[in-house]
């Protein structure tokens, strides 16, 4: 059994099954989604429909799917049950500005009982797991959307436990601020949010991180540095889609459908 993080799918359906076949991903397998499968892509409906159809974050279930901010915008923006379509336009603006148009558009073609499902799934979806892979004695490894926030007694960044007061904003908003900060957890942290083009090409470089750090010198690639590593390749903006098996660090690709941005 092998242990797989993935983020930021957004509708990018194929090249998802895609990525998932590079690395002979079965059902003895466990699989993090860490949020955002939702918005932009052109499959968002089959996205949804996996979910649902591997019952995700289910008893008996592999597949384990963390909050995205994506998921957030689009729960604020329904009013009532999702498979109404009914939104409160007050609170979807930001959405529908994001990528929500592409997503109800196709959730119109679903059936009800599995909208029905993947909204039970969002709104029960954890923030963040923290697991040892392997053994209870194995180093910490915690999964989250958009990394995490420092304690904010800096005495404290030593301290694991410290690290375990977080807010849901950190957990499915913090991106560029966490990846920038010069603040490193006791433990390896992995995350998605920020496509890994972006932080590569920063004026101001992030501590730590070098060009070295990716791989090939392909800005769509994982990029690991420290205790921080961010698994958003930017599929939907024409990047790639990025899988980690945490058992040994191996990344595996699939090149993306999507035009580039």
């Amino acid at each position: 059994m092998a242990v797989y993080a993935i983020s930021d799918i957004h509708g990018c359906y194929d090249e998802f099954l895609d990525v998932l076949s590079r690395a002979s991903f079965s059902p003895s397998d466990e699989l993090y989604i860490l949020g955002d499968v939702v918005d932009r892509g052109p499959k968002v409906a089959e996205t949804i429909q996996w979910l649902v159809d591997h019952d995700a974050n289910g008893e008996n279930s592999n597949v384990h799917f963390l909050l995205g901010n994506h998921e957030q915008m689009m729960s604020w923006s329904f009013d009532g049950r999702w498979r109404d379509l009914t939104l409160d336009m007050d609170a979807a603006s930001m959405w529908l500005g994001n990528g929500g148009h592409e997503t109800i558009g196709q959730m119109a073609l679903m059936q009800k009982d599995d909208i029905d499902k993947f909204q039970d799934i969002v709104e029960a979806a954890p923030h963040d797991a923290a697991i040892r892979i392997g053994s209870p004695d194995a180093p910490l490894v915690v999964l989250s959307h958009a990394g995490l926030a420092p304690p904010e007694d800096k005495k404290d960044i030593a301290d694991e436990q410290a690290w375990f007061e977080q807010g849901m904003a950190d957990l499915i908003w913090n991106g560029m601020q966490w990846y920038t900060s010069k603040a490193f957890p006791p433990f390896q942290s992995i995350s998605g949010h920020v496509p890994t083009c972006v932080l590569a090409n920063l004026d101001a470089p992030i501590p730590g991180c070098t060009a070295e750090t990716l791989v090939d010198g392909l800005y769509n690639r994982i990029m690991r540095w420290d205790n921080k590593c961010d698994i958003d390749c930017g599929c939907c903006f024409g990047g790639t889609m990025g899988l980690l098996r945490l058992d040994d660090w191996e990344a595996f690709y699939a090149p993306s459908h999507q035009a580039a941005w």
